[in-house]
């Protein structure tokens, strides 16, 4: 085969083909490599952020919870004092 039989394949569809399976391997690549660690780093991230938030979501409904009870005995107490008083 001489050049000028070759160059046909070259510069014409099996060179495309060629390149496409090129440039979507780079892609791939570029996103399994790069992308998608960032991306599953910036979920993580979030997902810690969130159960951070329902942590102290719960302590302070636990606090909140024992500051009511507290408010309705001491309620309690008073209306008792008034009822003696009265």
């Amino acid at each position: 085969m001489t050049f000028t039989e070759v160059m046909p394949f070259l510069t014409g569809p099996t060179s495309a083909v060629a390149v496409c399976v090129l440039v979507g391997a780079a892609l791939w690549k570029t996103i399994h490599n790069t992308i998608l660690p960032l991306v599953s780093s910036t979920i993580d991230r979030h997902l810690a952020q969130i159960d951070e938030m329902s942590t102290r979501h719960g302590a302070e409904h636990a606090a909140m919870l024992e500051q009511l009870q507290v408010c309705a005995r001491r309620m309690e107490q008073l209306d008792d004092r008034l009822k003696q008083v009265m």
